[in-house]
């Protein structure tokens, strides 16, 4: 192959990367764009524009968390199928 790295690895660093740079971005917009003494007046996050970053922050905080807590997770024990319970009679008393 052209490549010395498999497939499904250079995949999975692929996601991972991209992954992380739509929070980063998200923070680096907020930060320097949130300030007027940078950026000016006019080139300032509009308040519509810090709430969509925002949400997309907390989206990736979210994800991560649920990501993070699934591998810490106590494996649950799997409930056994119910069982068919038959009602027996014991009809050996009817034969007196």
């Amino acid at each position: 192959g052209l490549v010395a790295v498999p497939f499904k690895t250079m995949q999975k660093t692929y996601a991972i990367v991209g992954a992380l740079c739509i929070p980063m971005l998200a923070i680096v917009l907020l930060l320097l764009n949130g300030r007027t003494k940078w950026v000016g007046i006019r080139y300032r996050n509009s308040l519509l524009t810090s709430l969509v970053l925002i949400v997309a922050l907390l989206f990736f905080v979210f994800a991560g968390w649920l990501q993070i807590s699934k591998r810490f997770r106590k494996p649950m024990v799997q409930p056994s199928p119910p069982r068919a319970v038959f009602m027996t009679r014991d009809c050996s008393s009817d034969w007196l």
